[in-house]
């Protein structure tokens, strides 16, 4: 079976540790049957709300491939998990290709404010 799973990590990890926490959940999910066709990782984002004290959240992207068992295995650990503040898998009936909207948003808004910064230098460069 086919599953998305997004999942949101703590604001106070590094960038290392975040990572290394989303390869433990992939190895959960490779030892129960399952495996991580895609992961994308979108990073440091702001939250619409605070979650236990949190305003932002590194946030990923997995696709699955495998039996129900190992989502359960692998949502247990997060449920587990003071690390992870939320998590969402979904059953599809196939994946979408990546890079995925967010990934496409978050690109675009960083393409943007490079834009703008590189203006301001430029116009504080004329004066």
């Amino acid at each position: 079976m086919l599953y998305e799973n997004v999942f949101i990590l703590r604001q106070d990890l590094t960038p290392g540790a975040a990572s290394s926490l989303a390869d433990k959940y992939a190895q959960l999910l490779e030892k129960n049957g399952g495996k991580v066709v895609e992961r994308e990782e979108w990073g440091l984002v702001d939250l619409a709300y605070r979650i236990h004290k949190n305003k932002r959240g590194y946030f990923f992207l997995f696709h699955i491939d495998g039996p129900p068992s190992c989502v359960q295995a692998m949502e247990s650990a997060m449920r587990l998990d003071e690390e992870a503040l939320r998590y969402m898998t979904v059953r599809v009936k196939n994946h979408e290709p990546l890079p995925s909207v967010m990934m496409r948003y978050l690109d675009r808004n960083r393409e943007a404010r490079e834009e703008r910064e590189a203006e301001t230098t430029n116009d504080r460069a004329k004066d």
